[in-house]
């Protein structure tokens, strides 16, 4: 993705997903903070509905902020994740792509 301005809306794209019920989170999240019941380790996120993942395939906007309730993404690592929805224990639609803020 490379470097963000402290706030900018990002596009984001994925394939090879299930778009099964009930969907996937796709969002910023620090890394020293994740786990995939950790909702304090995401800023913005989205939930995209299995109607919205077509062929495996999703887009979507997301407006992202360097600092955000309690991430800090200015000064500790981070990436957009996504990550299967509303508690389900399918671990195979979680993915780490790391991105950097400029200054």
């Amino acid at each position: 993705m490379g470097s963000l301005p402290f706030m900018t809306t990002v596009s984001i794209t994925g394939r090879n997903f299930s778009g099964a019920f009930p969907g996937i989170y796709v969002g910023l999240a620090q890394d020293n903070k994740y786990g995939p019941s950790a909702q304090d380790s995401f800023g913005e996120t989205t939930w995209l509905q299995p109607t919205q993942i077509q062929g495996g395939h999703f887009s979507v906007k997301l407006k992202v902020k360097a600092v955000a309730g309690k991430i800090n993404c200015k000064t500790n690592s981070r990436s957009i994740r996504t990550q299967a929805a509303h508690g389900s224990p399918d671990r195979s639609q979680d993915t780490r792509t790391p991105v950097s803020f400029k200054n």
